[in-house]
This record gives C-alpha cells, structure tokens and sequence, in this order.
C-alpha cells in the first residue's frame, strides 16, 4: 500500500517465497480461544489454524495486485533461513469437533482489507 501510494520505492525484498504456511485471521484465532475458554474441555492440544495452506509467493503476488503499480520482488539472501520448513500447515479437525468451532475470514478477504485501511 506504501509504495501503491508512492511513499515507498516499487521494490520489496523477501526471503524463500516458495514454501507455504496456513495463515489465519486474528479475529478466527480469537473466535478458537474463546470458545475454548468458555468450553467444559479442561486440557488437551488442539492447532488454531485455517487448515489451508499457501505458498508465500502467491501470497505476496495477490497483495501487490490489490494495487495498481508494477512492483519489482527481490529474493535477499539474508533473509533466507536454511532450516525453514517447506510447508508448515495444519489440521483444525479435533477444535472443530471439540467446540463447533471453523474459520469464519477468508484469507484474501483480510489482505483486502489490510490493505484498504493501509491504503488512504
């Protein structure tokens, strides 16, 4: 949003944008807590997460497509870790069954509105 707005040189540096995570809203996260919380469940191990995976680079792809200026990514090899997982995603089925509970923002839904906000 910063370089859409001219405020930021065309350019962003990454590292590795070929591995993929499950990213989540903090507002689904903060939906898991609290039903949990408010659960008669008194321990156990359960993964707050969308259950989706993404590759980074498609990620980064759709936020620069939100705006409207040619953006230019840079892979810094000093921000490439070597003991970085290729995929890290996971599976929400036992918080589900537990306490009903799924993902309510879809993951290109929040950017969009990250970026609005960021935008004016």
């Amino acid at each position: 949003a910063e370089i859409n707005k001219g405020n930021k040189p065309p350019i962003v540096f990454t590292g590795n944008l070929n591995v993929e995570r499950d990213i989540s809203d903090v507002r689904d996260v903060v939906s898991a807590y609290q039903k949990l919380l408010d659960s008669d469940i008194v321990s156990g191990v359960y993964n707050v997460c969308s259950g989706r995976k993404i590759r980074l680079l498609d990620l980064l792809k759709f936020i620069i497509d939100l705006g409207d200026t040619k953006i230019q990514i840079e892979i810094d090899k000093d921000r490439i870790r070597n003991t970085d997982a290729s995929i890290v995603w996971g599976d929400n089925s036992k918080l589900k069954a537990a306490v009903e509970w799924n993902p309510q923002y879809k993951l290109e839904d929040t950017l969009k509105r990250i970026y609005a906000k960021y935008s004016m």
